[in-house]
């Protein structure tokens, strides 16, 4: 008679084998497959997610432009300005305009290359026997202010700063004494616009100190070696 024994393989798993000499012969089975397949596309649609969102997240202000640029441009100019205090930065943006800062053609040159129009920084204009104009055709090209025109295009409705700047402080307006005089100059900057090649840029600068003082001006920086902005010029000037 054959006499069967419960025997243990080396993957532990149990069978019913004939024994011999009261001993379970030599089986194995097959390690089982690990099934790795089932997790390896939701895990790579998580980390796409992610890094899409880290994306997105990151250009607050507009499509084309990371706000580490923004952020990054603005703390390095109020870094080197001689007031050392902390700066009030308005948190509402300086606004841009198309009709100061881009033209299509030369036709649209001349629609806005006017009086009324007179913040249009590449403006030249005749009065009596003098020339008014900024001279930036000499500093940006035709692929520049087709990307001021993109730049512009792709700003995003929002236009309140998101996050606050080195020595500065976000408010809502200006702060003012019981005598009703500013108790600290408040600030406001438009978005940069960048050149194609992102090495010059032009922003709007405002300043209030109080009745009939403060200002503005539209500031023109080119980067240097050292990856900082150094001034080029300053245009359209206003003061109160």
């Amino acid at each position: 008679m054959t006499i069967f024994k419960h025997c243990r393989t080396n993957s532990q798993k149990y069978f019913d084998s004939p024994v011999i000499n009261n001993t379970c012969p030599l089986k194995s089975f097959p390690k089982p497959k690990v099934v790795v397949m089932k997790m390896r596309i939701p895990l790579l649609f998580m980390l796409f997610s992610c890094c899409y969102y880290i994306t997105a997240s990151g250009q607050t202000y507009n499509k084309i432009i990371k706000d580490e640029e923004y952020i990054d441009f603005i703390n390095k100019d109020i870094l080197r300005d001689s007031v050392k205090a902390k700066h009030r930065v308005l948190k509402r943006q300086y606004p841009l305009t198309v009709a100061q800062f881009y033209y299509k053609d030369s036709a649209d040159f001349i629609s806005k290359n006017t009086y009324q129009n007179q913040y249009f920084i590449f403006k030249r204009l005749q009065y009596g026997d003098k020339v008014l104009t900024n001279s930036l055709d000499t500093l940006f090209s035709r692929k520049d202010i087709d990307f001021f025109g993109a730049q512009l295009e792709a700003m995003k409705p929002d236009s309140l700063w998101k996050y606050s700047f080195k020595r500065a402080k976000l408010v809502d307006s200006a702060e003012h004494t019981d005598n009703r005089r500013v108790k600290h100059t408040v600030y406001s900057y438009s978005l940069p616009l960048f050149s194609f090649d992102k090495s010059i840029a032009i922003i709007i600068k405002t300043f209030y100190c109080g009745l009939l003082c403060g200002g503005g001006a539209y500031y023109v920086y080119r980067r240097n070696s050292f990856g900082d902005w150094d001034l080029v010029m300053r245009i359209n000037e206003w003061g109160e």
